[in-house]
């Protein structure tokens, strides 16, 4: 075992003063992690993702923010309502999510889906909107490489279905980054576990899909 297997989040996140709660919002049960007092910086992960996918910044960021980290609707352990999945449905919920923590304002910040997700709160409600940053998110239509390697990830998302193991998680994930060896076996495990949940991969597999038909759209 590597040095790189022993890590764990939870000396990423021991000096944070952070908490994990489960309020209701808009009638959906919703996992967010919240750390940090200032202005509000809502943190959006990528489609399948989670809110462990900023564990290494949360404790940095809430020395100066108000850091707002929820698994977004139809991921995590936030309930999985049945919707389209279109951008409104996700920034439906994610202002009312604002609005729970009285936060008018937020500074939003999203990786992938969760970049298209975040322009498409400023766009609709710029007043909101103190700051953007957008990472790996797509904003205009990809070029034929672009949509093939959209399309590879379909396919790798849907051996879930047929084939949900560890490895085939961790090929999953390992795929998405660009440095292999920053994959733990810890979050390999946790994106399993989320994964185990009864109808979870069909519902990974229904909003990615979503997703690729709206980038194909652009």
């Amino acid at each position: 075992m590597t040095s790189a297997d022993t890590r764990t989040m939870w000396s990423d996140l021991a000096t944070a003063g952070f908490e994990v709660t489960f309020p209701v919002v808009n009638g959906v049960r919703t996992r967010v992690l919240t750390a940090g007092s200032g202005p509000a910086l809502l943190l959006l992960h990528g489609t399948g993702g989670h809110l462990e996918t900023y564990q290494k910044n949360v404790t940095e960021l809430s020395a100066h923010f108000r850091v707002i980290v929820p698994d977004m609707i139809g991921h995590g352990y936030t309930d999985r309502p049945d919707v389209d999945y279109t951008l409104d449905d996700y920034a439906d919920h994610l202002f009312a999510l604002l609005d729970h923590f009285d936060a008018p304002t937020a500074y939003l910040s999203g990786e992938s889906i969760g970049g298209c997700i975040a322009a498409w709160m400023a766009l609709r409600s710029p007043e909101r909107a103190a700051a953007l940053v957008l990472n790996t998110g797509i904003l205009e239509r990809p070029d034929e490489a672009g949509l093939a390697q959209l399309a590879d990830l379909e396919v790798r998302t849907g051996r879930l279905v047929d084939e949900l193991t560890l490895d085939v998680v961790r090929r999953r994930m390992e795929w998405l980054v660009l440095d292999p060896s920053v994959m733990t076996d810890e979050m390999i495990r946790i994106r399993y576990d989320i994964y185990s949940q009864p109808g979870m991969v069909d519902d990974v597999v229904k909003i990615l899909h979503a997703v690729l038909e709206m980038n194909r759209g652009l």
